[in-house]
This record gives C-alpha cells, sequence and structure tokens, in this order.
C-alpha cells in the first residue's frame, strides 16, 4: 500500500493499518486520527504537521521519521522505535511512550505534559530540551 491509498482508504471509514510499511513515505499534514498503524514501518517518513492524535503505534518503526509540529495527542507509542526521529513542536500530551526507543530524538519545544515517558514516569512539564545521542561532536550546536 502506499500513502495515497492509505488516504483513500482512511477516508473510506478504515482504520486498522497494522504492520504497514511505508518507509519514507511523504505523509505530511495528513490526518490518521484515531487509527492503528501498530508495528507499522515508517522509517524516514515525513509526518510533518501530522493529525495523529489517539493513533495506536505500539511497536512502530518510526526511526529517522520527521514528526515535526504534529499532533500526537494521546497516542500510543508504546515499544516504538523513535531512534533519530525529529519530534521538534510535536505536541505529545498525554502520550504513551513507555518503553519506547527515543536515542538521538529532537524533543525542542515538544509539549509533553502528561506524557508518560519510557522509564514510566510521567512528564509534568512542558518540555524544552533536546536529547542527543552520545559522542555525536554536538555539543552547544543547535541544528
Amino acid at each position: 500500500m502506499n500513502a495515497k491509498e492509505l488516504i483513500k482508504q482512511y477516508a473510506a471509514g478504515k482504520r486498522n493499518f497494522a504492520g504497514i510499511d511505508l518507509s519514507f513515505a511523504d505523509l505530511s499534514q495528513i490526518n490518521l486520527q484515531g487509527a492503528d498503524l501498530s508495528r507499522a514501518v515508517l522509517v524516514g517518513a515525513n509526518l510533518k504537521r501530522a493529525n495523529l492524535e489517539f493513533i495506536t503505534l505500539y511497536g512502530a518503526h518510526l526511526e529517522q521519521a520527521d514528526l515535526t509540529d504534529a499532533s500526537i495527542f494521546n497516542a500510543d507509542l508504546r515499544r516504538a522505535k523513535l531512534d533519530g526521529a525529529k519530534l521538534e513542536g510535536a505536541n505529545l500530551r498525554g502520550a504513551d511512550l513507555t518503553y519506547a526507543k527515543l536515542l538521538g530524538v529532537d524533543l525542542s519545544d515538544a509539549d509533553l505534559w502528561a506524557a508518560r515517558m519510557p522509564d514510566g514516569f510521567t512528564s509534568s512539564v512542558f518540555v524544552k530540551v533536546r536529547q542527543r545521542a552520545e559522542g555525536r561532536g554536538q555539543k552547544g550546536k543547535r541544528a
């Protein structure tokens, strides 16, 4: 399935897209609110400004995906692999990131209010941080 077919099926009322592979697809500004993309492969996908509210991304592969300014409100991201993803400015309020992989993730200006973090703790602040992989030599630099 490609991005065009996904949009068509979503518009027709389908919500279960578990296991779909849309690696490197351009899904910017897409509306997938409430969809089930458990175990989906979205490596390198462009999800800028996407509406992913109430979505299930349990165990999904989102490595190197661009989720800049995406609305991921109350999403299920448990066990998701987000290494190297861009979540700058993303709304992650109430998202469940339990056991998610976040190595090298850009969380600059992300809103993590009431989000459950990988360690199981719940965030209670608006986060303006950047989390970097160790040893990349980017100390003090802003991308």
